[in-house]
């Protein structure tokens, strides 16, 4: 799963939710500009719709949720569950901005049914795989032939199990 799933909801269907983070939250704030204000006082005189603030707004709730996208990722989740949007206006002394604050908890989540390799920000030797690979082959053809390396078989030999 390599987008962020965001959802409103505390739960998210045909997942397990593995583990939960430190909620995060995201802070966009823009400002109208003079002409856009004009062009506001008289909507607000004749009615209607004002497209600019509109998409002022789509802009600004767009770039939150991709900030707590950023934010959640950075923390190793995959879905960010509980989302909460509050938007606000700050005005005053001749200014007027639009400020949306986003908030929401970031997960880490499986589907349901199917297993999924954690990264856990490891990085893997390449050497050290291909020598244990050669260690394993080494020791399979001694249990194979033990004569064959001159040295005799061990009374016992102790296997260790991964749990990985």
């Amino acid at each position: 799963m390599n987008a962020i799933i965001t959802t409103t909801t505390d739960t998210l269907d045909g997942y397990t939710i593995e583990e939960y983070y430190e909620p995060i939250t995201a802070n966009v704030v823009v400002g109208s500009n003079v002409f856009s204000d004009i062009a506001a006082g008289w909507t607000d005189f004749f009615g209607g719709r004002f497209n600019t603030y509109e998409r002022k707004l789509q802009d600004i709730y767009k770039q939150a949720i991709e900030t707590l996208s950023e934010r959640a990722k950075r923390v190793g989740a995959n879905c960010i569950v509980g989302l909460r949007i509050d938007i606000d206006e700050i005005s005053g002394k001749g200014t007027q901005m639009f400020m949306i604050t986003a908030l929401g908890t970031p997960v880490r989540a499986t589907k349901e049914g199917e297993k999924q390799i954690l990264n856990t920000g490891k990085s893997v030797d390449g050497n050290l795989v291909k020598d244990k690979i050669d260690a394993m082959h080494v020791i399979e053809n001694f249990m194979a032939n033990p004569k064959l390396f001159g040295i005799s078989k061990p009374r016992s030999i102790l296997f260790l199990k991964s749990n990985s």
